[in-house]
């Protein structure tokens, strides 16, 4: 079971964040993780789904965040160009 990753910059309503997707050989969709947000972990049919629903939970998340002090986000400060897949 051969697996492929993919790093991958995404734009939400609050800021950038690396996005690692993930894939194995011979099976369809893609398991997403968010790099400074280990408690989010999400899925997708395709690359485009799967980004999407790794904006909603990240906003989800941030949001959930705002009402607690255990819970630290790290953001991605600078981003200079957008990746397009």
């Amino acid at each position: 079971m051969k697996k492929s990753k993919k790093e991958l910059k995404i734009k939400t309503k609050e800021g950038f964040f690396t996005i690692i997707l993930e894939s194995i050989k011979g099976e369809t969709g893609y398991t997403v993780r968010v790099k400074g947000l280990p408690e989010v972990i999400t899925e997708g049919r395709n690359i485009e789904e799967a980004k999407k629903m790794a904006r909603e939970a990240i906003e989800f998340c941030v949001e959930c965040n705002e009402h607690s002090t255990d819970i630290k986000v790290k953001r991605n400060p600078q981003i200079t160009t957008s990746i397009r897949v």
